[in-house]
């Protein structure tokens, strides 16, 4: 029994292993080729919802499967690859979970079919992403959405982990616009609400020549349930901004209400805030914006201020669509207030402006009207009296005024601009601009012209616009430039221009001398030509004093597309640069140059350029090349210049109190690198320097200079420059980092270096300097040891008065005003063997003096300045200098005084100490054994005492009067006069500043003779008086001026004294001989 019950048993157990086998066999079959492959495939395809069409098969399922030309269709969407490749790990099938190691796709289409039967609109469902899921690598080229937006994705790179997606990279393109994207992107479908959030690493968008980009960022969406919640965080960065803006943002979607419930932007300093609602159903809604604290130079550093305003928008769109939008604006722009106000309304199919005006001080611009979609009626006016107010790199007075009205297609325009003293950054400046504009906008001429000092321009045109394209003739132009001569338009030329393209027949302007210049553009490429072409007609661009003298000969052609190319060529054979100064009757050279040749080509991977010439004295070479590639800021950069000059011509003519400027110049530097890094290397050399300089009476000699480049960030400077003596230079300019100014610091030192030797003015120094300089402020400290010197200065004419700088003087030219340089200085001064020759003395100056001028230009000195020993000689005497001080504590023009000089005089010694101030100087006579003042004053002044002295001491005690003061004075000139019969005296009948010193003498009873001598004016002279007869007199006079009169005295005295006679120097001013011989006083 049990051996026939194992048979049965037996034999389903063979069945058993028969079909595991087989069952084996086919999956191995299955995972294993290709044929199991396309089995799978099949089977597959019977359970999809759309149909799988597969071209080719390879692989197999185990060892990864590459299929191509794959097409799937569905009701909600097409789709199409070249290629897809799959590699799972089979073995997670084990553990319920579905890994692919790899996906690939290349090369296809995926379109979404839209219909009429799509759901109204609800909550929306984010796809349910089992986390069973995995895919570690998603690869996908060149494939296209199409349907709604069409976008192509270009490359993608990413790893999904059930609901999770990391993103590594995300390029596309969509109308028009690029975008990369490197995320992690959550799809949280099962959570309650439902969330989806995308966490940017980076997101970059460029669209309409403009980049985007975002370093990081967030977006959060809650779809799953009604009101749809949208929140989004973010950081933008962009080319035409200069700082970068935060961006957040919150709204809300509830049914059919749109609900923005802030967006907040920070940008350029301050904050745009926008709310609103919006009745998607209802088409009604209304925005909010405010915006505060902006500030417009962070867009141009040149243009200070701060904005703040409103902007409030309403609109309804039922059967009839209606807007309105009122705004203002509110701030200043530099110091100066700004206000604006913004009326606006939409009524259906017209836009009216009730008003726009924005008002800066005296400036403001208003504009009006209506925009239709069959008309067009709008006005504005400028008028603004400075526009540096408005944009400080400009400036000059600006009125505009303009209107456009008619039908929408074609409205009347017309246009008018006058400006007055126009200058715009380094253009050159225009004294009167005009330009004008009238027809309608697809006819209308143009009018325009400019006058400046370089010359005048003229031009009128007949053009059109049509909405798409702008097309007209130049009718006329002329264009006269001083010493250029006048160029006139050789023919009409016509233009046309797109958005896209522009066309110009050949433009020529005929000159003097047969010269022609020429330009054309066509075929996207733009050619000038030109021929004889003055070079004074580049003066206006090099500045107010250049002067350019010889023609020369240009071509160039430039095209850009469908690549970068182009060429140029300039040429002159003589060319000689000059400086015009203010009064001199020609120009001065400043070099002359021969064989002027400029050529170079440019495409899109480089441009090449090169520059020779020749030094027409010497014939020396001047030499450049520059190669660009790509010709871009961050191409690579390889420039080099060599000069050699054996002549310092080029440089002579710089300077204006330089001579005979000898010595040799080489350079040789070499720019590596790109334009926005370049780095520098070479060197600059001047070797056997030397001058004269007329202006200190020295000549240089044995001068050198090295400059020598330190990469970027700066140079390095040595040189010597010696005289008696030499000073040697070291130092360092240095290049600012990050937009900083430059700054130079230089050490100073030396030894026996004359530095003046003019006869009356001779210093010798023994610098020990430093010199710390940047664009701001220049700074010199150290010390400055004088070793020789001596001044030598003679008698002050005590009519020589300076006027006041703010005195007007009719037919003197007014000086420009100088910006001082801004130097300031602490320097020790210690003074050697200085002398002092001049005004009567004769002293050896020692002493150390502390100078420091301040930033603001003030000049203090701390020290004293003594005289080691001299001698003073006045009023024909001889005195020595006992003790001499000038003593300094602040200002330099007012330093106290300490002076004693003495002299020897019949058993006495007499002597003058003067104190006080420079300013304010106090006088005052001694003498030992103690005299009487008077006689220790005339024994002073004439070397004897009063009992000895004659009438020719009168002359020297009347000057001496005018240092010691008159009430001193006069008790001495009183007694002398008395021993030699002079009246002596006062005369203030010229009121004040015309006292006058006065002695004079009875000779005879008809006979008056009287001396004068001006206290505080520069007159001096001999009168004599005689009596004609009753009430007639004869007078005389000799000395500053001339003249004999007559007079007739009518006062009813007929025996007025001859000394009361009026005296003809009252007259300070020169006087001729009167034109008849009587006056009547």
């Amino acid at each position: 029994m049990l051996g026939h019950a194992r048979k049965p048993l037996l034999v389903a157990a063979a069945a058993f292993v028969a079909a595991l086998v087989v069952a084996l066999a086919g999956i191995a079959i299955a995972l294993t080729t290709t044929v199991g492959a396309r089995w799978s495939l099949q089977a597959l395809n019977g359970l999809a919802p759309g149909e799988l069409a597969v071209g080719g098969v390879d692989g197999s399922l185990a060892g990864g499967l590459v299929l191509t030309n794959v097409r799937y269709e569905s009701p909600g969407l097409t789709a199409e690859l070249a290629r897809l490749e799959i590699v799972a790990r089979l073995g997670a099938l084990l553990d319920r979970r579905l890994v692919l190691e790899r996906v690939g796709g290349e090369g296809g289409t995926i379109t979404l079919h839209g219909d009429s039967t799509a759901a109204a609109a609800g909550p929306v469902e984010l796809p349910d992403v089992p986390e069973s899921l995995a895919i570690r690598s998603l690869r996908v080229r060149d494939l296209a959405l199409a349907g709604g937006a069409d976008v192509t994705i270009t490359v993608l790179d990413a790893s999904i982990a059930g609901p999770r997606i990391a993103l590594e990279a995300l390029q596309a393109q969509a109308a028009g616009a690029r975008i990369e994207l490197a995320a992690d992107v959550e799809l949280l479908a099962r959570a309650t609400p439902q969330r989806a959030t995308l966490v940017w690493r980076r997101l970059a968008v460029e669209a309409a020549g403009t980049q985007w980009s975002s370093p990081s960022g967030r977006l959060v969406v809650a779809p799953g349930a009604m009101p749809l919640e949208a929140e989004l965080v973010a950081e933008l960065v962009s080319s035409p901004l200069p700082t970068p803006v935060a961006v957040s943002a919150i709204a809300r979607l509830s049914g059919a209400a749109l609900l923005l419930d802030e967006l907040a932007i920070e940008m350029l300093g301050g904050r745009i805030v926008v709310h609103g609602v919006a009745n998607l159903g209802a088409r009604a809604g209304y925005a909010a914006v405010e915006y505060s604290a902006l500030n417009p130079s962070l867009v141009d550093p040149r243009v200070e201020g701060s904005l703040d305003g409103t902007l409030v928008v309403a609109f309804a769109a039922g059967s009839e669509i209606v807007a309105g939008a009122a705004g203002t604006i509110a701030g200043r722009l530099g110091s100066r207030p700004l206000d604006g106000t913004l009326r606006a309304r939409l009524t259906n199919d017209t836009a009216y402006v009730d008003r726009a005006r924005v008002v800066l001080e005296q400036s403001a611009i208003d504009v009006a009207g209506l925009v239709a979609r069959d008309a067009v009626e709008l006005a504005f006016e400028a008028v603004i009296p400075e526009l540096a107010n408005w944009y400080p790199p400009a400036s000059g007075a600006l009125r505009a005024s303009g209107s456009l009205r008619g039908p929408a297609r074609d409205p009347a325009i017309e246009v008018d601009v006058a400006a007055t003293g126009l200058a715009v950054d380094t253009l050159p400046p225009l004294d009167e601009l005009s330009l004008g504009v009238t027809g309608t906008l697809l006819s209308h001429g143009v009018r325009a012209a400019a006058t400046s000092r370089y010359g005048e321009l003229g031009v009128r045109v007949m053009q059109g616009w049509d909405g798409e394209r702008l097309a007209g003739t130049v009718l006329e132009s002329r264009l006269a430039v001083e010493r250029a001569g006048a160029w006139t338009l050789a023919a009409p030329a016509r233009y046309a221009a797109t958005r896209s393209t522009a066309t110009l027949e050949r433009l020529c302007y005929a000159g003097p001398d047969g010269a022609q210049l020429c330009a054309a553009i066509a075929e996207n490429a733009v050619r000038v030509d030109g021929n004889s072409l003055p070079s004074a007609l580049a003066e206006p661009w090099l500045g107010g004093n250049v002067r350019l003298q010889g023609a020369a000969s240009v071509e160039a052609t430039f095209g850009w597309r469908p690549a970068l190319r182009g060429s140029f060529m300039f040429h002159q054979p003589t060319l000689r640069v000059a400086r015009s100064r203010a009064g001199e009757p020609a120009p001065g050279d400043l070099a002359s140059l021969e064989d002027v040749h400029v050529t170079g080509t440019l495409t899109d991977r480089a441009l090449d350029a090169q520059a020779t010439a020749a030094l027409a004295v010497t014939g020396d070479p001047l030499q450049a090349r520059v190669t660009l590639a790509p010709p871009a800021a961050d191409g690579a950069l390889d420039a080099a210049l060599s000069v050699r000059l054996t002549s310092l011509e080029l440089v002579d003519a710089l300077f204006d109190d330089v001579e005979e400027l000898t010595g040799s110049l080489t350079a040789n530097l070499r720019a590596t690198g790109s334009l926005t890094a370049p780095e520098l290397d070479g060197e600059l050399a001047v070797r056997g320097l030397g001058a004269i300089v007329p202006a200190l009476g020295i000549e240089v000699t044995r001068g050198r200079l090295m400059a020598t480049p330190v990469g970027l960030d700066g140079i390095e400077v040595a040189g010597e420059l010696c005289s008696t003596g030499c000073l040697t230079l070291e130092g360092t300019i240095e290049r600012g980092a990050g937009g900083a100014p430059w700054r130079a610091t230089a050490d100073v030192t030396g030894e026996s270096f004359e530095l003046a030797n003019l006869g009356d003015l001779r210093v010798v120094i023994a610098p020990r300097l430093a010199l710390d300089a940047a664009p701001s402020a220049w700074r010199v400290t150290g010390d400055l040891p004088i070793e020789e010197g001596l001044v030598a200065v003679d008698a002050v004419p005590r009519a020589a008065v300076r006027p006041l700088p703010e005195t007007v003087v009719h037919g003197r030219e007014i000086p420009r005003e100088k910006r001082a340089l801004p130097l300031s200085a602490d320097v020790r001064v210690s003074l050697g063997a200085v002398r002092f020759e001049g005004l009567g003395i004769s002293a050896e100056l020692d002493g150390e003096l502390d100078v420091e001028r301040t930033a603001e230009g003030r000049l203090l000195v701390n020290g004293t300045a003594s005289i080691e020993e001299g001698t003073f000689s006045a009023y024909s005497q001889e005195l020595t200098i006992e003790r001499g001080d000038l003593l300094f504590t602040g200002p330099s023009d007012n330093p106290a005084l300490d002076v004693r000089a003495t002299r020897e005089t019949e058993g006495a010694t007499v002597g003058l100490t003067v104190t006080g101030t420079l300013r304010d100087p106090q006088t005052e006579i001694f003498s030992m054994p103690p005299l009487r003042e008077s006689e220790a004053l005339a024994r002073l002044v004439t070397g004897r005492s009063l009992e000895s002295a004659g009438s020719a001491d009168a002359e020297a005690i009347e000057r001496a009067a005018l240092g010691l003061g008159i009430r001193r004075a006069l008790p001495a000139l009183e007694r002398l006069g008395g021993n030699v019969g002079l009246e002596v005296g006062v005369d203030a009948s010229n009121g004040e500043g015309g006292s006058a010193l006065v002695a004079g003498r009875q000779l005879g009873e008809d006979v008056y003779l009287r001396y004068k001598q001006g206290l505080f004016d520069d007159f001096a002279g001999l009168e004599l008086v005689y009596r004609i007869a009753d009430r007639f007199r004869l007078r005389t006079e000799t000395g500053t001026s001339q003249s004999i009169d007559i007079l007739y005295e009518r006062n009813g005295r007929e025996d007025v004294p001859l000394a009361e006679t009026e005296s003809g120097f009252d007259d300070v001013a020169p006087r001729g001989v009167p034109e008849s011989g009587l006056t009547d006083p």
